[in-house]
């Protein structure tokens, strides 16, 4: 079954230079291993042919930016955890995460 799940998680950057079926490949290798609690760097061990830092990569600019945003971290905190040079790049994650001003006005 073909959901097209992994669609949902977009990089900032304003172009992609890995082949978009290469990273849902990455993206289901890191949420694999990192729901199991197999970790990264076991998962890199595999016969896929990805190593750990293209793993780590993908972790931090799918997912990480996401759940910080999340979180409440400041921007300039997940601008240098994912090292964007400029932070238009990084806005794009705090888009997702307005749930944090629910009851601001309370």
């Amino acid at each position: 079954m073909r959901t097209d799940f992994t669609e949902a998680f977009t990089t900032a950057a304003a172009r992609e230079a890995t082949d978009r079926d290469d990273v849902r490949r990455r993206l289901l290798l890191c949420l694999y291993g990192l729901g199991t609690n197999a970790g990264l760097k076991r998962l890199a061990a595999g016969e896929h042919g990805y190593s750990y830092k293209e793993l780590l990569h993908t972790r931090r600019r799918y997912s990480c930016g996401f759940a910080l945003a999340d979180k409440g971290h400041d921007l300039r905190l997940i601008q240098d955890y994912l090292g964007h040079r400029d932070p238009r790049h990084t806005v794009h994650y705090t888009r997702t995460a307005g749930r944090r001003f629910e009851g601001l006005w309370r």
